[in-house]
């Protein structure tokens, strides 16, 4: 009997062990599973995002070359009028020095092409605060206008036509070209 109780004892466990055995590596087994499988998405969602982040920032600096290019074009349209145009070039120089000098057909053409360059400083302004166009960029841009631009001419053109239709933050900064060129505010010398 007690080799009939051994026998069926050691069956039992036996068949016990194997049954409990089976489920437990089983359970372990998916949750190992389980677990690798949420660090691999884990580290899918970090490479997606770095991925992502690439891929804006290259997408970034294609959208400010190509306002960049625009700005250039632009800027390209509003001066060929003086290089296409040598009497519109003659009216322009005087223009910038003494408005009051132009009759009225010449003052006309040189405030449309004063307002022009007002624009084009504008949209590469209003770009260059957004982030549109690279910041060194948008500082030459804007340097080149505070330098090129400040004459008594362009600052009447401004003053008197053109100052009102456009953002404060525009306006502060064309008003403050004009006051670092020696021009007071609101009157041309």
């Amino acid at each position: 009997m007690r080799l009939n109780r051994r026998r069926t004892h050691g069956a039992r466990r036996h068949s016990t062990d194997k049954k409990h055995r089976g489920v437990g590596v089983i359970r372990w087994s998916l949750k190992k599973w389980a677990l690798l499988a949420e660090v691999i998405g884990g580290i899918g969602i970090i490479v997606s995002i770095l991925y992502l982040a690439l891929e804006i920032n290259q997408n970034t600096e294609s959208v400010q070359a190509a306002n960049h290019l625009a700005l250039i074009e632009q800027l390209g349209v509003v001066r060929s009028w003086n290089v296409l145009d040598a009497e519109f070039a003659e009216i322009a120089n005087r223009g910038f020095k003494d408005f009051e000098s132009l009759g009225e057909v010449e003052r006309s053409r040189f405030i449309d092409y004063t307002d022009q360059h007002f624009d084009v400083w504008e949209l590469g302004f209003s770009m260059g605060e957004r982030g549109l166009v690279p910041k060194d960029i948008m500082d030459a841009f804007n340097g080149g206008y505070c330098q090129g631009f400040m004459a008594p001419g362009p600052l009447l053109v401004w003053e008197t036509y053109t100052k009102g239709s456009y953002s404060a933050d525009f306006v502060e900064n064309v008003d403050g070209c004009f006051a670092t060129a020696g021009f007071p505010t609101g009157q041309p010398e």
